[in-house]
């Protein structure tokens, strides 16, 4: 096939229209010398090995030493596990940071990397001194499923080697990360503090979503906190964080403070932690202060999200604007410019008791409260207000009753939507 009657360039747009359809990209590349040369470097541009205890990544290792070219157009690479193997008896694949640095020495390109299911296991002793290398990438992913796939020899100790072997991390995400038995959580905290200090990693954006288990989340934020990150961190998105545990996060936030101006904060069955059984009382929450919200600034977007897949009763119906009081009530917020409330309940109720829901004592008084700080915010420029619910009622029960909340909001606050900063919309 001829190629020479066009650009390089265009070319390259056309094929890259062609990533998503890499079967048809690798019949073009088999039509000539020439369509080879365009078509490799988009075919590997995204590269995932699946491995498994047959396809082990030494065997990926060899490959990319003996295929330079190829490995140079590698930008994205996500090592994962052959969970469709036709082995019944196949385990998730191991990794141990001597063999990434290896995979990472051979790509010199590499942009993002994933791991996705792989159990992380440690080769050097807890207190042994690490290799530290140079490598950076923009984004750097640690996922699991949040079951027994990471629980091979201490995974959590697995995740601190492979970070001690970057110097630079634009977005680092630690996605179901899982630890069981993991013989860190019961060392002595002068190894943990000798082993924070061998990590050098410099992150600006961290995104963590935990499952039911915070311990591999709390050891790395323990780790990070103590590394050059404190000094660079400026957007922390946090999934399924439990209130009980918002001060792990908040060690991290208080020694990131002046430098954060961004947080996402998704809570869960944030109504356990209440301390008013009624919920008719005072705003008593403290996850502003476990937070460490206080110390941020320069904080000027902030996204929180109050989650409950349990229906709460109807007594319990003040407590989302309560949390969200406890929230914002410590802020720093001067310098706030962009913010974002999503309220995902379940509740029992109809579209009367909807309607008298705002009305209530408890609901007037959280509303009045919120009216007065967010006259602090003197920056704000965009409010968004989600909302979403599951009402006793479907169709169009559950129609009006979402009409009758929106509305509700609005009037409450129809002094930010008058100037065009408050926007009310179903999540």
């Amino acid at each position: 096939m001829p190629t020479s009657f066009l650009p390089t360039e265009l070319w390259d747009q056309i094929i890259s229209s062609l990533l998503d359809a890499k079967l048809v990209l690798l019949d073009f590349s088999l039509a000539s010398h020439a369509c080879r040369d365009i078509a490799l470097p988009h075919l590997f541009k995204k590269t995932t090995v699946r491995g498994g205890p047959t396809t082990p990544f030494a065997a990926f290792i060899s490959f990319l030493r003996n295929q330079h070219v190829i490995a140079g157009y590698i930008r994205h690479l996500t090592l994962d596990w052959d969970a469709y193997s036709t082995f019944k008896n196949d385990l998730p694949p191991r990794l141990d940071s001597n063999s990434l640095r290896q995979i990472l020495s051979c790509l010199p390109a590499l942009k993002s990397l994933c791991i996705r299911d792989i159990k992380l296991v440690t080769t050097l002793p807890l207190d042994s001194p690490l290799t530290l290398t140079a490598f950076s990438l923009d984004t750097l992913s640690i996922e699991g499923s949040g079951g027994d796939q990471l629980l091979t020899n201490c995974p959590i100790l697995g995740v601190y080697q492979i970070l001690s072997l970057f110097f630079c991390v634009k977005n680092l995400k630690l996605i179901h990360l899982s630890h069981m038995e993991c013989s860190c959580l019961t060392e002595p905290s002068w190894k943990l503090r000798l082993m924070s200090g061998q990590v050098r990693l410099s992150v600006s954006t961290l995104y963590a979503s935990q499952s039911w288990d915070i311990y591999p989340v709390s050891f790395l934020l323990h780790v990070l906190r103590r590394t050059p990150s404190r000094n660079t961190l400026t957007s922390i998105i946090a999934q399924c964080v439990m209130p009980r545990e918002a001060s792990q996060y908040g060690e991290l936030i208080a020694a990131c403070g002046p430098r954060i101006v961004f947080i996402d904060l998704t809570i869960k069955e944030f109504y356990h932690d209440v301390k008013d059984p009624e919920g008719l009382g005072a705003a008593d929450y403290d996850i502003g202060e476990r937070l460490s919200l206080a110390s941020c600034i320069s904080l000027t977007s902030l996204k929180i999200t109050l989650v409950s897949e349990e229906a709460l009763p109807w007594q319990m119906n003040p407590y989302p604007l309560r949390m969200l009081l406890g929230i914002l009530s410590p802020a720093h917020l001067l310098a706030l410019e962009d913010l974002t409330v999503r309220l995902k309940i379940a509740v029992h109720q109809d579209k009367a008791i909807a309607s008298s829901w705002f009305s209530s004592p408890a609901i007037a008084s959280d509303c009045n409260a919120l009216r007065v700080l967010l006259r602090r915010c003197t920056a704000l420029r965009k409010w968004t207000f989600l909302y979403a619910a599951n009402v006793s009622e479907g169709g169009p029960e559950e129609e009006a009753t979402m009409n009758i909340i929106q509305e509700c909001i609005r009037v409450e606050f129809k002094e930010w939507e008058d100037r065009g900063v408050l926007t009310v919309a179903r999540a």
